[in-house]
């Protein structure tokens, strides 16, 4: 299903992601004239062409960026508007998050940093090497886990890191294999920008490989969206092709899920709940339709230059403006440094805006099609020491596939391989869903770091299950 925005799940209390929007009324030239009758309902050739030349020149690419929402009254009036309170956890609905997002050959590496401290503090990484999955996060320690572990001369670990198959991640995923996956994208981190900019979206959904990328375009016409006009325009001087598109309403079907987002907020209290099921209930009478219009700009190799989002005939939901584009060394393809977008719409509530008191912008930092090094993608390859690993690809005889073992990486090097070889000898319990939890050694009790190790792991996996929760998108995958 096609869908061109991605939108956070505020219901469940999720950190602010992306709403894919955009800005300011366009102002056109008078001489708007239609392409052929005969080509009215089918994207001419070039332009085809040209899109999927876009993609297929996207890898490798490195790229750093910002994102803030903004908005013109002060943050507590921001939250009245928004139907949001800071007690929902969206305190810092306003500050700005960075990103830095690598995606070479089959291979990614992505990671969001704290707020208010740009490519500082890690707030959460993912890899794939081309074979395993890595997720990276500081480990969360209680004060009473901070007592315990300095009674027992434990230092604080700087980061948790686990290491999962791709097959391990589809299972816990699944959970007991009796409900259907969750929707939404591990790969939504790294397409943020390249969504952002209208350029690609990954088509397989939620996928722990690499991403399969499309052209948003030509894809949402070849799975459904109605191609229902293509003009030419003049936009800020430049001649632009405008496509129009008719594709269902993701915030109606985001509705339309209410069974299964109310089971997932079964622990919140019930004016929570009753909160949560009025806004569902909002959403689903909301119009069956969305209105999608592009500007692709004919110099740019159309790259989009405008965007705007409709209920047909007249209600605009938000424009979007893309600009200071760069084109990729030795590349034919154009990407926009900057992006600003006017929302007269916002994900927690089903009130449209009349007044444009809340944009979005993001701005590219870094950009760059420079190879890396593949051990670049191998979380642990650089993990700073004292780091905690929960390594579930393990080959251990005797025990159940997905058994991990847990270690803390040295300081030297050359002693990793022996702390591995040790770690062997004593693995945690098996955490898999639906598995059977055992002891290595029924014999041996866990230490304080094996506890403290297995622990935050698991707070990991939920965290970087959450996380993906929270980056879904509200369509049929």
């Amino acid at each position: 299903m096609f869908v061109l925005r991605v939108f956070n799940c505020v219901v469940l209390n999720c950190p602010i992601v992306v709403v894919l929007s955009t800005t300011l009324a366009l102002a056109f030239s008078s001489g708007t004239s239609q392409l052929r009758a005969a080509d009215a309902l089918v994207l001419p050739a070039d332009i085809q062409q040209a899109l999927a030349r876009n993609i297929s020149q996207l890898n490798p690419i490195s790229i750093s960026f910002s994102y803030q929402l903004r908005s013109t009254l002060d943050e507590q009036s921001t939250l009245d508007r928004l139907n949001l309170t800071k007690a929902s956890g969206r305190d810092k609905l306003l500050s700005k998050r960075t990103y830095n997002c690598t995606h070479q050959d089959s291979r990614y590496r992505y990671a969001r940093f704290a707020v208010g401290d740009p490519f500082g503090k890690l707030e959460f990484e993912m890899s794939y090497d081309g074979t395993d999955l890595y997720t990276r996060i500081p480990p969360k320690v209680t004060a009473a886990q901070a007592m315990m572990m300095k009674a027992s001369n434990i230092s604080i670990p700087p980061f948790a890191v686990l290491k999962r198959t791709t097959e391990q991640a589809d299972k816990f995923r699944r959970g007991n294999g009796d409900i259907p996956p969750l929707p939404g994208s591990s790969m939504e981190e790294f397409q943020y920008y390249l969504m952002a900019s209208r350029i690609a979206f990954n088509r397989t959904g939620f996928d722990w490989h690499s991403p399969d990328f499309k052209s948003a375009i030509t894809e949402a016409i070849q799975q459904r969206a109605e191609l229902s006009s293509i003009t030419e325009v003049q936009v800020e001087g430049r001649a632009c092709v405008r496509i129009v598109l008719m594709d269902k309403n993701p915030i109606k079907q985001h509705g339309e899920m209410r069974d299964l987002m109310r089971a997932s907020v079964k622990s919140e209290s019930k004016e929570r709940r009753d909160e949560i099921k009025l806004l569902l209930d909002e959403q689903r009478k909301l119009p069956a339709l969305r209105k999608y219009v592009f500007y692709l700009a004919r110099e740019l190799q159309f790259a989009v230059l405008r965007a705007e989002e409709w209920y047909d005939p007249d209600v605009l939901l938000n424009t979007t403006a893309f600009s200071a584009f760069e084109e990729l060394p030795g590349r034919n393809i154009w990407i926009p440094r900057k992006i600003v977008s006017t929302l007269h719409e916002f994900e927690s509530t089903t009130e449209l805006f009349t007044d444009s008191f809340l944009s979005e912008e993001w701005e590219v930092t870094r950009l760059t099609t420079e190879r890396v090094d593949d051990a670049e993608f191998v979380l642990t390859s650089d993990a700073t020491p004292g780091t905690l690993v929960n390594d579930k690809t393990a080959k251990l005889d005797g025990f159940a596939e997905g058994t991990a073992i847990a270690y803390e990486v040295p300081a030297k090097v050359e002693d990793l391989g022996g702390v591995i070889e040790k770690a062997k000898k004593t693995p945690l319990l098996d955490s898999m869903p639906g598995g059977d939890a055992h002891q290595a050694d029924a014999q041996r009790s866990p230490t304080m770091l094996q506890l403290f190790i297995a622990g935050n792991l698991v707070l990991l996996v939920c965290v970087g299950l959450f996380w993906a929760w929270s980056r879904r998108k509200p369509s049929n995958q």
